[in-house]
């Protein structure tokens, strides 16, 4: 294999880095530009292949040592000084409620392991969230890395008989990502390096099988024009026809693989796809792809946060692309080149530069740990008072100690849970026992079963979790028959009721597998009724329904930085509209509504404000503050009859 430097690769670099940009970007014709990271994961299994190939043609040998080396001197000095930079920039324009998070993906994004944090903390790669989580676009750095060690151990152990490890690898690589989607683990399949492998691999195949066995189709007009040209045509139809519904990776995932192998193998000097990937400015642009890729995101990220709008203006774009190309062209000329290239390692042997690396990391570490205890940048950024009730929970029991003649049942999601220290309170004032019951995403309803459209999360069976709810309803009745029972039904319901989400960040919710709507509003009310009646069928003697509050674009910290704390009621109309329908046919129910503190005839607010008081009614975009809970119930408690 001639050590032959081939611009045509740079250029397809360029066209991979400019499709994830202008992506995350949002713009329209770029809507798949996310598998310009597939193309990256082509390029660079090739690449890395074909030079530990060429190392043991030339010496027989592979160096483990010698392998590490190159990689942290092309990959760590550009990443320290992206993660320095970013971070100083997180400390005065972060979020005060997202540095934990923060700072925990800069500790896995310097250990390689970024893509292990993302899969765990956000519900998808294409959830609204993660769009403002500046260290995002680290998860395919962290696959590369760990694909690194995997393959460099591989080709240490079977220098010989690689090929057919290379072909396992690709196979099972393959199957578990298809496993992962097919049983909705789809973070899994799109962040994990095992299901990412085959990608990688297929680069490393395609090195294998041009090792010392040039392409001999110069006049073979099919290959060289048209097999280039379609495939890097059909790649741009895949960056404007796939979208974040798009089932990805998988079988859909060869697609980009295929074609990228086919543009590496069959371009040639002569081809007219040439012409595009060794111009001049392509091939620039795919020099410092690497840069490009690093900066590009954290910026948007950044805008993103500090934007009253989830899209951004052209005249926006365009500053954050001239932005982006200037650090970008700082950080390869000051850091990436010299530290990549030059002569300060030369005194150094490469086991040397491997540790110095390593205790690089190790002091990242530690200063991480000590900036992020520092409360002076971003602690207290609304005010010391306002920040403490934002932050502010309360857990209600979630036992029963009877005492009492009377049981008052809080039951629901997470709405429900935020609630619990009003009704828990609202229970002693009445002389009643309390009980919480619930759990995250998990509605007081009966024999459901909720399906995800996007399939980020598993499908769940709520009906396992509310029939033991039941039971220990039951259970109560059974022991204590004399005593009087009540139960509050909570949830966040227009989540589940809605034609579309919400929020942005939240994923279409169903109860059926067709993933059809008025089929799901009919079983959410056939549940909702059926749950009603064997709460009565018990002996419960008081049902309520908790109306739903309001919901907001932005969390309550970051709406006072985008000020747009307020929505008009015309709005909180239309989220709740469905879920009205189906409880204005309700019987033997009583209604709890609170938007008379939240509203007035024109808006609903996330703080209260008046002249005597201000302090924010939720802790996020949609879930009440306990602060909230202190305020309505002195008012609230003489309504509710128990």
């Amino acid at each position: 294999m001639s050590k032959v430097y081939r611009n045509d690769i740079d250029g397809l670099r360029a066209i991979a880095v400019l499709s994830v940009i202008l992506f995350h970007l949002k713009l329209t014709f770029f809507k798949g530009g996310f598998i310009g990271v597939d193309v990256f994961f082509v390029i660079s299994g090739y690449l890395i292949t074909k030079n530990i190939l060429e190392q043991i043609a030339e010496t027989n040998s592979f160096s483990l040592w010698d392998f590490y080396a190159r990689r942290f001197k092309r990959l760590f000095p550009s990443i320290f000084f992206v993660l320095i930079v970013i971070t100083i920039f997180w400390l005065y324009l972060g979020l005060p409620h997202e540095s934990i998070d923060y700072f925990k993906s800069v500790k896995y994004s310097v250990l390689g392991f970024a893509n292990f944090f993302f899969k765990k903390t956000i519900g998808g790669y294409f959830a609204g969230p993660s769009e403002e989580m500046p260290l995002l676009h680290f998860w395919s750095l962290a696959v590369e890395e760990q694909f690194y060690v995997y393959w460099s151990l591989l080709f240490y152990f079977f220098k010989k008989n690689h090929l057919r490890f290379i072909l396992l690898s690709i196979l099972l690589s393959f199957i578990l990502s298809e496993y992962y989607l097919m049983s909705a683990q789809v973070n899994e399949a799109f962040f994990s390096v095992q299901s990412r492998i085959w990608q990688l691999a297929c680069g490393g195949l395609l090195a294998h099988i041009t090792l010392n066995k040039k392409p001999s189709f110069e006049n073979h007009f099919w290959c060289v024009q048209i097999i280039p040209l379609a495939s890097a045509i059909i790649l741009g139809i895949c960056v404007y026809a796939f979208d974040r519904l798009t089932r990805f990776p998988g079988a859909l995932a060869i697609l980009p693989t295929c074609l990228t192998i086919f543009i590496i193998y069959f371009n040639q000097k002569t081809s007219w796809l040439n012409i595009l990937l060794e111009n001049k400015c392509m091939v620039l642009i795919g020099q410092r792809s690497y840069s490009l890729y690093l900066w590009h995101y954290p910026i948007i990220a950044f805008f993103l946060i500090n934007s009253a709008t989830p899209h951004l203006s052209y005249v926006t774009i365009g500053f954050i692309l001239v932005l982006t190309f200037a650090l970008t062209e700082f950080s390869f000329h000051l850091v990436e080149k010299p530290f990549r290239y030059g002569q300060f390692w030369e005194k150094y042997t490469n086991p040397q530069i491997v540790k110095i690396f390593l205790s690089g990391m190790l002091l990242m570490l530690i200063v991480g740990v000590f900036v992020s205890k520092i409360d002076f940048f971003y602690k207290n950024k609304y005010g010391s008072e306002i920040d403490t009730k934002i932050n502010e929970r309360y857990r209600a029991k979630t036992n029963i100690v009877p005492g009492n003649k009377k049981l008052l049942i809080l039951w629901g999601d997470s709405h429900a849970r935020e609630f619990g220290y009003l009704f828990e309170k609202m229970a002693t004032a009445s002389d009643s026992d309390f009980l919480f019951m619930g759990k995250r995403e998990t509605p007081p309803l009966l024999d459901l079963k909720i399906f995800f459209e996007q399939r980020v999360t598993v499908s769940k069976n709520l009906n396992i979790r509310n029939l033991e709810n039941l039971k220990i309803i039951k259970k109560y009745k059974e022991d204590h028959p004399e005593n009087s029972i009540s139960v509050v039904l909570s949830a966040r319901w227009s989540h589940y009721t809605s034609i579309q989400p919400i929020s942005p960040f939240d994923e279409k919710i169903f109860f059926n597998a067709k993933f059809n709507q008025e089929e799901s509003i009919q079983q959410f009310k056939t549940s909702l009724i059926s749950t009603i009646n064997k709460l009565m069928e018990i002996g419960v003697q008081n049902i309520f329904i908790l109306n739903q509050l309001p919901e907001f674009p932005y969390h309550i910290g970051k709406c006072k930085l985008k000020n747009a704390c307020q929505i008009p009621v015309e709005e909180y109309e239309r989220q709740q509209f469905l879920v009205q329908q189906v409880f204005s046919n309700l019987e033997n129910v009583k209604f709890i509504d609170l938007d008379r503190y939240t509203c007035d005839v024109k808006n609903c607010y996330q703080f209260y404000q008046n002249n005597l008081e201000n302090f924010p009614m939720y802790f996020d975009d949609d879930h009440p503050s306990v602060e909230f809970n202190k305020f309505i119930f002195s008012e609230l408690a003489p309504e509710l009859k128990l």
